[in-house]
């Protein structure tokens, strides 16, 4: 096996590790928080459950990444056409001891300091870790007889250099923007390259059709794009999906869909209705487009959070309930309670009402005139109401 292969198929591995782990941490993690949170609320926390509960987790996490790690090999191996030997199995071993080695110690393991129990922790994770490699084992005398790949596809090759291109993306400004790369193939040959910021402010697809391929007829080509094409651009500048569609490629392949759920899938519902084709890449190389982009990814689910509370917000803000007990501060009201007790409620009522202090979507401020203490109520646990008797409003407070 050459150097040039076997830096391959060692960046291949290393990218789909990556991956893997990024997942598999963020749940391991997780999950160990609740086991421990779990324990603590039954007063066990330092008890001998704990250390088997975690170190179960822990063992899941080890295989699942002594798991990808061969995975990766062996696919790379297929892949770039190199003999599946016996050095995948070895780089599990090694993984495997490497993980136990560090996972078995403070503060990675977990568990909670002072743990009694805490010399059975590595031979419970050697224990929950001991069968991934027969596993493994089988798993390459398998692909041996029965290859996943029986040759490179070249959909996945171009893929890759499609994310390679947007790894060499440059931001526009300090705000997260996503990193994009695009490769336009014709007749089975790469006529053009490029990624977002290659040139100033503009999008992969714009740079890599008309700033390279102006004046050549790339009809008929075939795009590889790391982020689903745009569908709009501030005037007078033009949409990434329809340069494709006035360029007539006839498929785009596309990495991951944009994000924002807003447009996510239109600019692929253009491409089709287009009469182009499209499809996305494989499901691991979309892992590591979506890591590439974790920061745009979580600015846009961000910004998606941010519009649904500033919408309920507004919605609850022009609430006929609040509209009407901002008109009363300062103001005495009337107020009963309504408080479960036992099976059924008891209804009382403040003697000496209520003065509105202060109120929005979510709370309102009640003062008792004459003690002047004051007491806040979630909004949704008040009806408004009209005290006819006393003509001012009745609060009904739910308790």
């Amino acid at each position: 096996m050459d150097d040039v292969v076997m830096q391959k198929i060692a960046d291949y591995a290393a990218k789909s590790y990556a991956a893997a782990q990024h997942s598999s941490d963020q749940q391991t993690a997780l999950r160990i928080a609740e086991c421990k949170a779990q324990f603590a609320a039954r007063g066990i926390i330092l008890s001998g459950n704990t250390v088997h509960e975690i170190a179960r987790i822990q063992g899941e996490h080890i295989n699942t990444l002594v798991q990808a790690k061969a995975d990766g090999l062996i696919d790379a191996h297929e892949l770039y056409g190199a003999e599946i030997d016996g050095s995948i199995l070895e780089s599990a071993r090694a993984l495997r001891a490497s993980l136990l080695d560090a996972i078995s110690a403070y503060p990675a393991c977990g568990l909670p300091p002072g743990v009694p129990a805490f010399d059975h922790f590595r031979p419970l994770l050697e224990t929950n870790t001991g069968a991934i490699l027969n596993t493994i084992a089988c798993q390459i005398e398998q692909r041996r007889v029965n290859p996943k790949f029986n040759k490179v596809d070249p959909d996945r090759r171009f893929a890759e250099m499609a994310i390679d291109e947007a790894r060499k993306s440059v931001p526009e400004d300090d705000r997260p923007h996503p990193k994009v790369g695009a490769i336009v193939v014709k007749d089975g040959q790469v006529v053009s390259t490029a990624h977002r910021g290659e040139n100033a402010k503009c999008h992969a697809e714009y740079i890599a059709l008309e700033e390279k391929l102006s004046d050549d007829l790339v009809s008929g080509a075939t795009v590889y794009t790391t982020l689903e094409p745009c569908t709009e651009r501030n005037h007078p500048k033009i949409p990434c999906a329809l340069r494709l569609i006035e360029r007539k490629v006839a498929r785009v392949v596309i990495g991951m869909l944009d994000p924002n759920p807003d447009i996510r899938g239109i600019g692929i519902q253009l491409l089709n209705d287009a009469g182009i084709e499209t499809q996305l890449f494989p499901r691991d190389l979309t892992s590591q487009v979506e890591e590439l982009n974790r920061d745009f990814i979580r600015d846009q689910k961000q910004r998606q959070i941010k519009a649904a509370v500033t919408t309920k917000k507004v919605a609850r803000e022009i609430d006929p309930k609040v509209v009407e007990l901002q008109k009363y501060k300062g103001k005495v009201v009337t107020v009963t309670n309504h408080q479960r007790y036992g099976h059924g409620y008891i209804d009382s009522v403040w003697p000496n009402g209520a003065m509105v202090i202060d109120c929005n979507f979510l709370w309102v401020v009640l003062q008792d005139p004459m003690s002047k203490g004051q007491q806040s109520f979630s909004i949704d646990n008040v009806k408004v109401l009209f005290d006819p008797e006393n003509n001012r409003l009745r609060l009904d407070i739910e308790r």
